[in-house]
């Protein structure tokens, strides 16, 4: 598990983070019954998909940071990010960002 990913998701109470197959981050949010925040880093960068419910909590909110989604994964949106600043950036505000 990326330990910057792992520490970024302890400093948020209503978060929690699963490694899945792939080392693919899964960050589940205890406000949000069904969707995740999805996190895989790569060689040079991270791809960052959201589904259910937290696309429309994150997808304003990476739209207007991180400009229009690079692509869609089973109707899922996914972003690529450059920087683990970036990731962390995503992480705080979904640990902060208001519910419903």
């Amino acid at each position: 598990m990326n330990i910057n990913i792992k520490q970024a998701v302890s400093t948020c109470p209503l978060l929690t983070v699963k490694e899945n197959v792939g080392e693919r981050h899964r960050i589940m949010h205890s406000g949000i019954r069904r969707g995740s925040l999805w996190i895989q880093p790569r060689r040079d960068d991270f791809r960052v998909l959201l589904s259910g419910e937290v696309d429309s909590v994150l997808g304003g909110y990476m739209r207007s940071r991180f400009g229009p989604h690079k692509g869609e994964d089973q109707g899922k949106k996914y972003w690529y990010l450059d920087s683990i600043a970036d990731i962390e950036s995503v992480i705080e505000y979904f640990g902060t960002a208001p519910i419903g």
